[in-house]
């Protein structure tokens, strides 16, 4: 998910997280997932 629109892309390895490929994380849970609020925490600095 570094596609942040038709011609813009992530491309900082420290503003991406990735899960990988597993059974627990989707496109509708990401946001409910501890690791993503702390990465949200730190990258943002609060």
């Amino acid at each position: 998910m570094t596609r942040i629109g038709l011609q813009a892309t992530l491309q900082d390895p420290q503003r991406q997280l990735s899960f990988g490929t597993n059974d627990v994380v989707h496109h509708l849970n990401y946001f409910s997932q501890p690791q993503t609020a702390a990465f949200i925490r730190r990258v943002f600095k609060f």
